[in-house]
């Protein structure tokens, strides 16, 4: 036999099993892709902002976690005809100043919601409810209200939902102011 040809066979040989390998390579990483696609999909949250309104009656304003996982929330924005609010303890104050002195609530509750917060899968949090004769000064808070909320996933996906528009993927939420209560 030539020398020459074991060489090259060898050589073949060689070249062929570093294509088998790297293609296993390749191919274990997509697969590892795949499954982390996956496992992210069954522990996403989705939230969806809610607000409800009979006028001169009641306001309430709702998140709902309707994801698979739990929602960690990284802040939240109150703001109130474009203002953000960074207190607020009562209707007179969500209101404004326009409120005569003797206008009821006859019911309020407001909940706070912030980076401890946690929305498990399908669990709705009402973050305000206002119920009295004070209603009649509000006007539409359902248009006048706006909720932001900036959350993410147990594995560190984030997103902001703002009232009624679609969710937006962002990297973080801690650049997002919260609300004081």
């Amino acid at each position: 036999m030539n020398a020459g040809r074991v060489l090259r066979a060898d050589l073949i040989i060689a070249t062929l099993a570093l294509l088998i390998s790297g293609g296993a390579t390749i191919s274990s990483l997509y697969q590892t892709k795949v499954i982390a696609n996956q496992l992210s999909s069954s522990v996403w949250p989705y939230l969806a902002i809610t607000s409800s309104t009979t006028t001169g009656q009641s306001y309430a304003l709702t998140v709902t976690n309707d994801g698979l996982g739990p929602a960690l929330v990284g802040s939240a924005t109150l703001s109130l005809d474009g203002h953000a609010l960074k207190r607020y303890r009562d209707g007179e104050v969500l209101l404004g100043k326009g409120v005569p002195k003797g206008a009821g609530v006859a019911s309020a509750s407001f909940s706070s919601i912030g980076p401890t917060t946690v929305i498990r899968a399908g669990e709705d949090f009402q973050v305000t409810s206002l119920r009295g004769s004070i209603m009649k000064y509000a006007g539409d808070l359902g248009r006048r209200a706006q909720l932001a909320v900036c959350y993410c996933s147990l594995l560190g996906q984030c997103w902001t939902v703002k009232g009624q528009e679609p969710r937006v993927t962002v990297s973080d939420c801690a650049s997002h102011a919260g609300i004081d209560y």
